[in-house]
């Protein structure tokens, strides 16, 4: 296993626009707030942009901070990020694989089924599965919330890291850590209201909470 449980963290955090800032800034920021994975998109600008803004993101990480960006492989090897992250559109995790030329890239995929997140935790190419929505989410062409019972079944059949998305929270985020997720993945819980210190500061008690 190339991507160890132990060492994923338990927030991912997603890039967005509706932070009202470049991609490589709310990086830097998140970065600030001692988030330590971070999955990076550039939706919306034309691809030398793109590559600008994500090779800006890149330059300064501490060695500890994995950078993913989200969909496009190419610009993740063009900015020497550090994975990428698929959805059932892109390109197979395979050729992810075979185009980044190393065990190093962290590869990562989104599923929408417990099904879904077997098979791709299968496949030897990828590193992590990310499933849901978990909780009701405005994800565009998502089904319905999954709920906390589909990370408690993918959890018993799958070894590799898990992440969850789709509704969380800080108020829930503990109750999917516990029913067997390595981390949350989170957009809305970061910047639909008050400051991105706030908003961390919460996500993070809420994941440690007894």
């Amino acid at each position: 296993m190339r991507l160890a449980r132990a060492n994923v963290p338990p927030i991912y955090a997603l890039t967005d626009a509706s932070a009202g800032l470049p991609a490589d800034e709310i990086v830097a920021r998140l970065v600030e707030e001692g988030i330590h994975w971070i999955q990076a998109r550039a939706d919306g600008l034309h691809d030398a942009d793109a590559l600008t803004v994500l090779e800006r993101a890149v330059a300064h990480l501490p060695a500890e901070v994995r950078l993913l960006v989200d969909h496009r492989i190419d610009l993740a090897v063009a900015a020497e990020a550090d994975g990428v992250h698929l959805g059932d559109r892109d390109l197979s995790p395979g050729i992810a694989r075979r185009i980044c030329g190393g065990d190093s890239f962290i590869v990562g995929v989104s599923v929408h089924s417990v099904e879904g997140a077997l098979a791709a935790a299968g496949d030897s190419d990828v590193d992590y599965v990310s499933i849901g929505p978990i909780f009701q989410s405005k994800i565009l062409g998502a089904p319905g919330p999954l709920g906390l019972d589909a990370i408690e079944r993918a959890r018993k059949r799958i070894e590799k890291p898990i992440v969850a998305f789709g509704g969380i929270t800080a108020s829930n985020a503990r109750s999917v850590i516990e029913a067997g997720a390595d981390t949350v993945a989170v957009v809305s819980a970061l910047y639909c209201r008050g400051s991105l210190r706030d908003n961390v500061r919460r996500l993070k008690e809420g994941v440690v909470r007894q």
